[in-house]
């Protein structure tokens, strides 16, 4: 009896070293907009789907809170998809654009300010 327990315990632990388990969502970029598929991802390999869906070129950049850029895409021309794979901790991420154009006008447009930011929390 005791030798089958210990076999079914080493079982067990075989069985949970598998691969680690990837997270993947979407994220829409438009004007002036950042919407992930979900606010809240596991910590770990983390393989996010960026769309552009607006008018004008985006990317999509991952930071913490603090401002440190973890990751983040070439630019996404409109109606184009990019892919970026990142390893994040628990804890609190930013979504953002953070494209600064200026327009014809001489304008500034500072994506970000215009409100491409999305708060996302990575829970262990």
């Amino acid at each position: 009896m005791n030798r089958r327990r210990s076999l079914f315990l080493c079982a067990l632990l075989v069985a949970g070293c598998g691969t680690p388990s990837v997270s993947a969502t979407s994220v829409d970029l438009n004007e002036f907009s950042v919407i992930p598929a979900t606010t809240r991802l596991a910590a770990g390999q983390v393989e996010l789907t960026a769309h552009n869906s607006g008018e004008f070129p985006h990317t999509l950049v991952v930071s913490r809170t603090d401002g440190t850029v973890v990751a983040g895409t070439e630019l996404i021309d409109t109606g184009e998809t990019a892919r970026l794979a990142v390893t994040l901790t628990a804890g609190s991420y930013m979504f953002t654009c953070r494209i600064v154009s200026q327009m014809d006008t001489g304008e500034l447009v500072d994506h970000y300010e215009r409100g491409m930011v999305a708060r996302v929390e990575v829970t262990a």
